[in-house]
């Protein structure tokens, strides 16, 4: 009887499919079985879809291979020439793409000190740059037809990245901060683009990256940790996670609304984490620390449980009332302000919000006030750095900075280091771009390539061998990428993403050992006030700050237990000469043809915060270094023009956001 049954639901789906060419056609990429895309596949299609799942390996899909109403393919999302194929194969066949879910990706877990560069590299090509390949090839069809929809999964554990996987979370952090910037790029096409935020949900994607962490070189800081490492990668599997078939209904309800939602989330811990969002972060610290950071795994588990019964105990009808929903969201997903297109703020939430701000329950605490720090005796008119060295104390701390260029805000930072009796080593590519600096007695000048392994192995043993310590390392080294992300080559969103994400990651993993040796230091990673409220034709810069905010909350866990604190420093608006370079490259390598139109705006926007009474980088310096050199440093602080309005901007609605960004930046001329 039950075969009968199936039967006659497969002849009904496949009448339904060839009934109409008005089917909607379905491309998703990570189909494997046991996956998040292998239920969507099946819920598309006894959704009437016509659908094409793909994965890297036909082997790994042979039950969908077997269903008449499914197009099976191989594809690489890591290959270009693999996307193109495909993306061609499905048009010459269906003459149409509808949807493109951007699914595929792999899982990363370990310590940020101690996982190979390549390992990351790799997470971040199929994460990130998968996607952006996947985008890049489908866009011209959409835009032709007019229409289309263009579903990124991102994760939620974005909302309170923790230990042991901060490269993964990184990713999607990525993801969902590009997921903002097509959605505004690709609107004015027809095109509507959708961050599917998915909870705990039944998968094997935890298997892979534990079968990839055990061959791994062995962990020598965090050796005590590793059974924690291997579990944290289960721990959303072993925590009666949300089938991934319900997972699929909910979401393929919602991407085949007419409009459908700009953020849509479902699954276990949706309701916990939306509200972890807020949270101050020594509060979330607290959390993570408490369930994750201990040496072993059974000390853990009653914390766990603690933290699902919290997750339990939160009625659905609470947060109704505050975000006041127009629309059924399942599983309890509740989501802070700012997350739903369809959402209007209840009078209650914006009490709720404005309180937050004062009372430092939003994300993170954030400090705009200008701080005038104490200044050093001058030390001016000394023969060389050897007789500087003499005349400072031992305790002086060494701080070492990259991307020390002039009229940059490295540059700024390494005079007011200097200032404040630090001994101070500027980095930067060139020497040529640091001649002041070399000129000035109090400063050790050094080239540095951050995206060279060699170079930072190599000056920071330089550094160490000359005074002995490293106290301070500032990761400032980065740069600039305009334009609009459907027509950006790849090769320019890669470099930025090496020289911003990457570079920072191989200056820490290098100066680490140092800094557990002496029990104590300071690593200072600088993001962006834009990752905020991204906007158009910034989106791979503020992609890459998304990723530093989200490893620098990683790190801050990872290496509390060795004495390090980890800074994030949030610059706004400050003057600096940063949107040169991005604008002559955008020049020399970006060819417009959809965007032609909105090529004055996107040059303009490089220019944004420089043409709008930015804070001079030398007042922007003292209020930072002042916060950096507290004996107990906040983790997080910000300081320029914009800061409070993008802070306030950060707790708006989807829908207010959009309309503020498309209003100052989306106009043609």
């Amino acid at each position: 009887l039950e075969a009968i049954v199936n039967l006659l639901m497969k002849t009904t789906r496949g009448s339904k499919m060839e009934s109409g060419d008005e089917s909607p056609v379905v491309l998703i990429t990570g189909c494997s079985q046991g996956g998040i895309g292998h239920a969507l596949a099946r819920e598309f299609s006894v959704n009437g879809c016509r659908v094409v799942a793909t994965s890297r390996s036909r082997s790994t899909m042979t039950d969908l291979e077997q269903d008449p109403r499914l197009l099976v393919q191989e594809l690489d999302v890591q290959s270009e020439q693999s996307v193109s194929k495909v993306i061609s194969n499905v048009i010459d066949k269906f003459g149409q793409i509808d949807v493109l879910v951007n699914n595929a990706g792999v899982q990363c877990v370990g310590p940020l000190a101690e996982i190979p560069i390549s390992a990351m590299e790799n997470t971040f090509n199929t994460n990130v740059f998968g996607s952006m390949r996947m985008t890049q090839a489908v866009v011209p069809h959409m835009v032709s037809k007019k229409k289309g929809k263009i579903v990124n999964v991102g994760s939620i554990t974005v909302m309170a990245p923790g230990p042991w996987a901060g490269v993964y979370t990184a990713t999607k952090a990525a993801i969902h901060a590009l997921t903002d910037t097509l959605r505004l790029e690709l609107g004015t096409f027809g095109i509507d683009v959708i961050n599917v935020v998915p909870g705990g949900i039944r998968t094997n994607i935890a298997n892979s990256a534990v079968a990839n962490f055990n061959k791994m070189p062995e962990l020598k800081l965090y050796k005590p940790y590793e059974e924690a490492i291997r579990e944290r990668a289960f721990i959303s599997q072993r925590m009666k996670p949300t089938p991934a078939e319900t997972f699929a209904k909910d979401t393929v309800a919602a991407v085949l609304k007419k409009n459908p939602p700009a953020w849509f989330s479902s699954g276990r811990y949706s309701t916990l984490m939306a509200i972890m969002y807020h949270m101050p972060l020594w509060f979330k610290d607290f959390v993570q620390k408490k369930a994750l950071m201990k040496k072993g795994w059974d000390d853990r588990l009653r914390n766990l449980r603690l933290l699902i019964t919290l997750n339990q105990s939160i009625p659905t009808s609470i947060t109704t009332t505050l975000f006041k929903l127009k629309h059924e969201i399942k599983h309890k997903p509740t989501v802070p302000w700012g997350m739903y297109v369809e959402q209007e703020m209840a009078p209650t939430s914006q009490v709720l919000m404005t309180t937050s701000l004062f009372l430092g329950f939003n994300r993170r605490h954030v400090v705009v006030r200008r701080q005038q720090s104490p200044r050093a005796s001058s030390l001016r008119g000394l023969s060389d750095f050897a007789s500087l060295r003499m005349q400072i104390s031992d305790e002086s701390p060494v701080v070492m900075i990259t991307g020390c260029s002039h009229g940059g805000i490295g540059h700024a930072l390494a005079r007011e280091f200097s200032d404040n009796g630090c001994l101070v080593v500027a980095t930067s590519r060139s020497r040529s771009t640091m001649t002041d600096l070399e000129e000035d007695p109090r400063l050790f000048v050094q080239e540095l390539d951050v995206r060279s392994e060699q170079s930072v192995t190599e000056a920071i043993s330089n550094v160490i061998d000359k005074f002995g310590q490293i106290d301070v390392l500032v990761n400032n080294a980065g740069v600039q990428c305009v334009g609009p992300l459907s027509e950006i080559p790849l090769s320019s969103m890669e470099n930025t993403f090496n020289t911003n994400v990457f570079g920072s990651l191989r200056m820490t993993q290098a100066v680490v050992p140092h800094m557990v040796s002496k029990k104590k230091g300071k690593i200072v990673n600088v993001g962006s006030i834009s990752v905020m409220a991204p906007g158009p034709w910034a989106g791979a810069y503020t992609a890459t700050k998304a990723a530093i905010h989200s490893l620098t909350d990683t790190l801050r866990l990872e290496l509390e237990p060795f004495g390090i604190d980890v800074i994030d420093v949030v610059p706004g608006g400050v003057r600096s000469n940063l949107a040169n370079s991005a604008v002559s490259i955008f020049n020399k390598t970006t060819e417009l043809k959809l965007y032609k139109p909105y090529e004055e705006a996107i040059i303009e926007r490089a220019f944004f915060f420089q043409k709008h009474k930015p804070t001079p980088a030398e007042t922007f310096a003292k209020d930072t270094v002042a916060a950096v050199l507290k004996k107990n440093p906040p983790a997080w602080f910000s300081s320029g023009r914009y800061s409070t309005f993008m802070a306030i901007m950060y707790h708006m609605p989807l829908w207010f956001k959009d309309f503020v960004q498309k209003k100052a930046l989306m106009k043609k001329g």
